[in-house]
């Protein structure tokens, strides 16, 4: 699932659109819009989906899933287009990219199996983020 028009970028981001990576099946889009369009769109997505974490929001970001989803648990990243949050793209291009750095996180995601959910999240928080700030992007920007 990729789109992109002047106005809005959907991507699929999140390890199901990585091929080899060890994924429990949920769908995570990244939506990217133009700042104009933030909060309509927010609003929009909040009469379908739920809050995911609002306490991160800002005006340039907002968190959204379907995790009872019926067929596909779904979360959504919203963001402003170019802003310091569009980052979870780039994670994409580096883990598809770069078989060492997919090996790497294959083994950290494996390493939580039979663990409490916010275990994994915490330390997949300290790997990747935090969002807006991607401590994993800093460390290899270089290769994009």
């Amino acid at each position: 699932i990729d789109g992109i028009s002047e106005e809005v970028e959907i991507h699929q981001v999140g390890a199901t659109s990585i091929r080899g990576s060890y994924t429990t099946g949920d769908l995570d889009i990244q939506i990217n819009v133009t700042k104009e369009m933030f909060a309509a769109v927010k609003e929009g997505l909040g009469s379908l989906y739920r809050e995911n974490h609002p306490e991160m929001w800002t005006d340039e970001f907002a968190l959204f899933h379907k995790k009872d989803h019926s067929e596909v648990p779904i979360s959504i990243i919203l963001c402003v287009k170019n802003s310091r949050f569009d980052e979870h793209r780039f994670h994409k291009m580096l883990l598809s990219n770069y078989p060492e750095l997919l090996d790497d996180y294959n083994i950290f995601k494996k390493s939580f199996e039979g663990k409490g959910v916010s275990e994994y999240s915490a330390a997949k928080c300290a790997m990747f983020g935090p969002n807006g700030n991607s401590a994993y992007l800093k460390k290899y920007k270089h290769l994009l």
